[in-house]
């Protein structure tokens, strides 16, 4: 992918390459990837075309760079955020106010990443793999902390959901005040740190039974 990619060497580089880069996220996420051009990039980032061939071999790889974009900042947003937590519960407690932060001050990341779906699903494989590979090697420094029974593959996907899908929630919501954020984060902290599901005494479970 490097070779798609041909970094800026000087300032002004590098600010022709922002605007080329704010513009394809801003004409991608209003039109959709298949539906948005070059031209209409370099429109709305005004510059010329040749201008964009200067850093980009192609649409493509300017949505693959997006791509990594976000993950790579939101991956050291995460690690500058969570640095002197003490626990893994806490860490994964900021780790999601944090995330739902990112959200709702990047609401066009779902489209844009999500779409890769559709753009080339490995992308969105690689995507969110990279992030659970991230995760284990997290998760397992933290062995002590977590049951053993879980497979912490499928706890990493497991947290990746929640993260995502309560980020969706923020940005959905109408009214999203810095108290509602934190009455969300409680609830998975809560989820976390004590399970969904109340435990049943044997009494219980019969009772139950016997009314089935």
């Amino acid at each position: 992918m490097d070779e798609l990619v041909k970094k800026p060497k000087s300032r002004t580089a590098l600010k022709s390459f922002n605007k080329l880069v704010s513009a394809a996220e801003k004409v991608i996420y209003e039109k959709g990837y298949f539906n948005s051009t070059v031209n209409d990039i370099v429109a709305e980032a005004e510059l010329g075309t040749g201008t964009f061939y200067i850093y980009f071999d192609s649409k493509y790889a300017m949505y693959v760079y997006l791509l990594r974009k976000y993950a790579s900042e939101l991956k050291m947003t995460l690690t500058l955020n969570i640095k002197d937590c003490k626990t893994r519960l806490d860490k994964e407690t900021i780790g999601i106010r944090t995330f739902i932060r990112h959200a709702i001050d990047n609401p066009r990341c779902y489209n844009l990443i999500w779409e890769s779906l559709y753009v080339d699903r490995n992308l969105f494989f690689d995507y969110y793999r990279s992030f659970a590979d991230g995760y284990v090697r997290g998760l397992a420094r933290a062995q002590d902390e977590i049951d053993p029974a879980l497979d912490l593959e499928t706890v990493a996907y497991c947290l990746i959901g929640i993260s995502n899908f309560v980020g969706l929630q923020a940005i959905t919501s109408e009214n999203i005040s810095n108290d509602r954020v934190e009455q969300m984060v409680e609830t998975i902290r809560c989820m976390l740190q004590n399970g969904v599901f109340k435990k049943l005494d044997s009494q219980t479970e019969t009772a139950k039974d016997a009314a089935q």
